[in-house]
């Protein structure tokens, strides 16, 4: 047996040297370039293929996406990359569910289920983008399927398929990441990232901790920092409070259009005494010559 599994890997390889193809049997494995770090909270992401039409689930084990499912989907009448209100175009970027609405008291065209996401966000806003009401909903239930380009900007499924996923779309802690097409990278290539941005949050997070307001300040970008008054009284603020941070259920994550930015997003404990806090808290980083930049920022 094992020797009829030699002859046959022989011929197999001789045959494809004739035909001009290569084997790399040490091909590593490809995973969506934007999945840096997913928390363990998280037991689903989710991302939606314009250009191919598919809402993609994976699972994550272990920090890796595993490929679950995938649905054919509806995108805006124009297609993706929205800039401003009323363009009919689906934005790109990486987006959470904010809630689930109603549907009893929503018109039928939304089918049985509306999750609304947090378009526009923090680098949507920084970026100058305008729109509001960007939703993944169900289609009127007497539309057996809607073309690929159908929607205002929203991201549509068919009702059988949304309520399947409904379990897996938690509100504040699903992300669904909408690409143009999806961009891959090796498990290496995504853990050098991974640990770089690591040492970088630890060193932004320690700078807090240690109450050094001028090493604080350098980890923002200094174009974007009269953007950023609020980060400088939340550093005043909480300094005279002597309170210390701490960082849990971080979320790590490259922009599928602004190359080299990532966001962080994590719940961020402040501690004092006996007391804690928790918010929900992203950056959005910038990798610049001098290094890795905070552009702009929101909490929840």
């Amino acid at each position: 047996m094992i020797l009829s599994i030699k002859k046959l890997l022989f011929i197999l390889l001789v045959l494809t040297v004739k035909l001009g193809y290569t084997i790399n049997l040490n091909a590593e494995e490809l995973y969506p370039a934007y999945l840096i770090e997913i928390p363990k909270s998280t037991e689903s992401v989710f991302i939606a293929d314009i250009e191919n039409a598919k809402l993609i689930q994976y699972s994550v084990v272990k920090n890796r996406p595993i490929k679950n499912q995938e649905y054919y989907m509806s995108v805006g009448k124009n297609g993706s990359g929205k800039k401003i209100q009323g363009d009919k175009k689906t934005p790109l970027g990486i987006y959470f569910i904010t809630e689930k609405l109603d549907i009893s008291k929503l018109p039928s065209r939304y089918g049985a289920a509306a999750y609304p996401l947090d378009y526009p966000n923090s680098l949507d806003r920084y970026m100058k983008k305008t729109g509001y009401g960007i939703w993944l909903h169900g289609t009127d239930p007497d539309i057996l399927k809607r073309p690929p380009r159908d929607t205002d900007g929203c991201l549509a499924l068919q009702n059988k398929q949304l309520l399947e996923l409904s379990e897996y779309l938690v509100p504040m802690n699903t992300p669904i990441i909408v690409v143009k097409t999806i961009n891959w990278k090796t498990e290496n290539q995504l853990n050098l990232i991974r640990n770089e941005l690591h040492t970088v949050l630890d060193g932004w997070r320690n700078s807090f901790n240690d109450k050094k307001r001028d090493k604080f300040l350098k980890f923002y970008d200094e174009d974007s920092r009269n953007d950023l008054i609020d980060e400088i009284e939340f550093f005043n603020m909480l300094s005279i409070n002597n309170q210390k941070m701490i960082i849990e259920d971080l979320y790590l994550m490259s922009d599928p259009v602004e190359s080299g930015v990532v966001i962080s997003r994590f719940a961020q404990k402040l501690q004092q005494g006996g007391n804690e806090t928790i918010q929900t808290k992203r950056l959005y980083w910038r990798k610049q010559p001098s290094g890795w930049k905070i552009i702009s920022t929101d909490q929840i």
